[in-house]
């Protein structure tokens, strides 16, 4: 089992989020909203002073995403949904043993059609560090 997949499967049994409307980088063109993407932005072996440990740790950026400006409140409280579950979490993620999740950093997100040039969705990003074996 991957990182990426232990989270998407530990997400997708929150009943309260997006229910399995979690996607690798990029949205589907025909998509329910709202939902959450994913993306590995590193993993990094660990060592100790006799060499490479049995530890990764793993950045990932998880996206909550919104149809609308209208949208912004309910994607803000999607992710302190997201964030309260990752937060400290350590335990089983199927064959990961995860020994910590780390909260980063947050940042909101616009995008802009730039066609009409009008406010198409919201996002909050997360930054997670994942340690695990």
């Amino acid at each position: 089992m991957t990182v990426e997949s232990g989270l998407v499967a530990f997400l997708a049994a929150k009943t309260d989020l997006v229910s399995a409307r979690i996607y690798p980088q990029i949205l589907p063109e025909t998509c329910t909203f709202p939902a959450l993407t994913y993306q590995l932005i590193s993993a990094i072996p660990d060592y100790d002073l006799t060499g490479p440990s049995d530890l990764t740790q793993a950045r990932i950026q998880i996206t909550i995403w919104g149809r609308s400006a209208a949208a912004y409140l309910d994607v803000k409280t999607l992710a302190a949904k997201v964030k309260g579950y990752l937060s400290g979490y350590s335990g089983t993620w199927g064959s990961l043993e995860i020994q910590g999740v780390f909260l980063e950093g947050e940042m909101d997100v616009m995008v802009i059609s730039p066609e009409a040039n009008i406010l198409q969705s919201r996002a909050v990003q997360v930054d997670a560090t994942i340690l695990y074996r």
